[in-house]
């Protein structure tokens, strides 16, 4: 596997940082390339770690894309082809730009970092064991390391690009700053820690602690900036190991740490550079917190994996199935309990969620739902698009996946939910006269209607998310139970990939490209 240590491209170079190039891509841009060196102790160690820059790009990526409505940020794709659209004389330098090249808009960086600790851990908890305090203000009594902070606590650095990052207090940052602007950027980095904390706790994942970033844009407006949520900037621990009162497993650099640490203590480093040569190890352990924080267009696949979930809503049925499939088999002769279990397993397949893999970007959309294509039209969209649009209807029998997905990534704009009747989804007139819910999405590149249509014998409409609300392409919409369909209305100047009679997979079939 190929190793990029330093990136050099035909471009000015504005900075090096401890892990990252960063280049003038023209008057309003950047370019970030992220190498696979790795620091700790912000001191660069002298091996590098396969594929980490591309990891760690993809990461930040994805939480660009999701917290774009919480704040604004200089993220603008992380897209090769996009990069090379833009910058056509990078072609030669693909290989150094494919999957670790950012592109950003440029801002003027504020000179502290913006750390929140959800968790007490690392140097924090090092210093309050020994004094009580967090960069010199006390922290209530009895704290166990790894305890969960409620609320957080914001403690912001100094930014330093090369040497020691120092802890400060919130006056000292005031002092440097202003105090209002000291202010909003704790209410901002509060606001981006709990987003991300939250979405991170449905994954599996607990944030423990996270640094921020935050720039100026010409306008005035403050930015976030530089990487959001990775390994290199965040403890990830596993939420079903946390146990508080001692060292947690992670999904970071703290195995990296724990190893100098000791060195360290043992004098054989001073915590400066140069470093120690390290021992051969692993070098996955950020890759390991993708399958479960970031979507299927950034996730690493081990070969010959197989992912498979179980949508929630299927628990009181599927308990309920093998319960009464358990008793009956039992108590019951066999040409009972048999159609029964058949029943059971039907159940659990029903409610089946698999992690799918497929094309991304924003100039593709995807299919949202698993079924067979019953209608390709193009019609008038008056509700929330308003314009000339292509329907693509998707009908799911009671065989299909019925978890359906965001078919492009953006924000949830426009939500409504229509009460009626239940007839057979796969006809035109359940369009006017079945239940339904319509999601109304903003894109990077124009507007996408959604709409969930229950069925002869469904019940229940499941849509996941409320208006304001980020989301990614492949990322889950909502569940319909049990035999159903989705509209996606396109605008009409799209081209559509699918036709009538044709099959499709949520999360894998291209249903329409912009042009």
């Amino acid at each position: 596997m190929s190793v990029l240590t330093e990136s050099k491209l035909p471009l000015p170079l504005l900075r090096r940082g401890k892990v990252r190039e960063v280049y003038e891509a023209d008057a309003g841009h950047l370019l970030m390339v992220a190498s696979d060196r790795v620091s700790a102790f912000d001191v660069v160690m002298n091996q590098a770690i396969p594929r980490k820059g591309a990891v760690l790009t993809q990461i930040s990526a994805f939480w660009f894309d999701r917290l774009g409505a919480v704040v604004p940020t200089h993220y603008v794709t992380a897209r090769t082809s996009d990069i090379l659209r833009r910058l056509p004389a990078l072609a030669p330098y693909r290989d150094q730009l494919a999957g670790r090249a950012m592109l950003v808009k440029r801002t003027e960086p504020v000179l502290f970092e913006c750390v929140v600790r959800g968790y007490i851990s690392g140097s924090a908890w090092k210093e309050y064991k020994e004094h009580g305090t967090l960069a010199g203000e006390p922290l209530p009594g009895g704290l166990t390391e790894s305890a969960r902070l409620e609320p957080p606590i914001f403690s912001p650095a100094t930014k330093a690009p090369t040497g020691h990052d120092i802890n400060v207090t919130i006056d000292q940052m005031a002092a440097a700053l202003g105090r209002a602007l000291t202010e909003r950027l704790r209410d901002l980095s509060f606001a981006v820690y709990t987003a991300g904390r939250d979405h991170a706790a449905t994954k599996g994942i607990i944030i423990a602690d996270t640094k921020f970033e935050f720039g100026t844009a010409p306008d005035g407006a403050l930015v976030l900036i530089d990487e959001v949520m990775t390994p290199d900037s965040s403890r990830f621990w596993p939420a079903d190991k946390y146990a508080p009162g001692k060292s947690q497993p992670s999904f970071d650099k703290q195995p990296l740490r724990d190893y100098l640490t000791v060195l360290k203590g043992q004098g054989k480093w001073n915590g400066e550079a140069p470093p120690p040569t390290l021992p051969a190890a692993g070098g996955g352990r950020d890759q390991q917190a993708l399958p479960r924080g970031v979507p299927p267009a950034h996730r690493v696949r081990p070969a010959g994996g197989c992912l498979m979930r179980v949508a929630p809503e299927g628990g009181p049925f599927i308990i309920i199935a093998w319960l009464l499939a358990l008793i009956l088999g039992v108590f019951a002769p066999l040409w009972v309990s048999l159609p029964w279990l058949v029943i059971a397993i039907w159940v659990v397949a029903f409610f089946r969620d698999p992690v799918r893999e497929g094309p991304r970007g924003e100039d593709v959309v995807i299919a949202p739902a698993d079924g067979l294509v019953v209608s390709v039209q193009n019609m008038d969209e008056p509700e929330f698009m308003r314009e000339r649009a292509t329907r693509v209807s998707i009908f799911m029998n009671v065989f299909n996946v019925h978890v359906n997905r965001y078919p492009a990534s953006g924000t949830v704009a426009y939500r409504r939910y229509n009460p009626g009747k239940f007839g057979h989804a796969g006809t035109e007139k359940a369009s006017l006269e079945n239940e339904q819910s319509t999601v109304g999405l903003e894109t990077k590149r124009g507007k996408l209607l959604l709409r969930q249509i229950a069925g002869l014998v469904a019940r229940r409409i499941v849509t996941d998310h409320e208006v304001g609300t980020a989301v990614q392409q492949g990322e889950r919409m909502g569940l319909i139970r049990f035999g159903s369909r989705v509209d996606i209305f396109v605008p009409a100047g799209m081209q559509v990939l699918v036709h009538t009679g044709e099959k499709t997979k949520a999360g894998q079939t291209v249903v329409a490209k912009w042009p």
